[in-house]
C-alpha cells in the first residue's frame, strides 16, 4: 500500500495523477501533458527521478479512490433520474436550466439530457404536447415505460 510520503514523490518528480470517474483507471499527467494511463492490475510500475520508487496500479487506484473526492459533475445522472427531473420540471413549472446547478452539473446538461432522452426540454414544447401524452408520461414510474409514448 502506498503511503502520503511515497505518494509526494510523484509531486516531487513532476507527475499528477487524475483518478477516472469510475475510479477503475488514473491518467498520468506532467506538466499537463498526457503520459499514459495506470489501471487497476497488480502489474509492478518503476517510477525514477531523485529517488527510486516502484509499486504496482491497484496500489495507487487505490490510494486515489482512498483520498480523492468525487466531483459531482463527474458522476452521469441516470436515464430514470433525468426522467424525475423532467417531472419536476413540468410540476414546478421550471426550465431545465434551472436544475444544472442543483445537481452540481455544468451549463446546459440537464437540457442535452432531455434532448437525448427525446424529452420535450423547453417550456414551449412542453406545452404543445398533447394533454393525453402528458398525462400518460407523468404517470410512468421510469425512463423505459415512457419511452413507448416517446418514440
Amino acid at each position: 500500500m502506498i503511503t502520503d510520503k511515497e505518494f509526494q514523490l510523484f509531486e516531487k518528480i513532476g507527475l499528477s495523477l487524475k483518478l477516472s470517474p469510475n475510479g477503475m483507471y488514473a491518467n498520468v499527467f506532467r506538466k499537463d501533458k498526457f503520459l499514459g494511463s495506470i489501471y487497476n492490475t497488480k502489474n509492478t510500475i518503476y517510477f525514477c527521478g531523485k529517488e527510486y520508487f516502484e509499486t504496482t496500479g491497484r496500489d495507487i487506484i487505490e490510494y486515489l479512490n482512498k483520498n480523492t473526492s468525487v466531483l459531482p459533475e463527474d458522476v452521469p445522472l441516470t436515464n430514470d433520474e433525468i426522467f424525475n427531473i423532467w417531472k419536476r420540471c413540468i410540476t414546478e413549472d421550471r426550465h431545465a436550466g434551472s436544475f444544472d446547478k442543483e445537481f452540481g452539473k455544468k451549463e446546459n446538461y440537464i437540457y442535452c439530457a432531455f434532448r437525448r432522452l427525446k424529452l420535450p426540454k423547453t417550456i414551449r414544447e412542453r406545452m404543445l404536447l398533447d394533454k393525453s401524452l402528458l398525462e400518460n408520461l407523468m404517470a410512468q414510474k421510469c425512463y423505459e415505460d415512457a419511452k413507448k409514448f416517446l418514440d
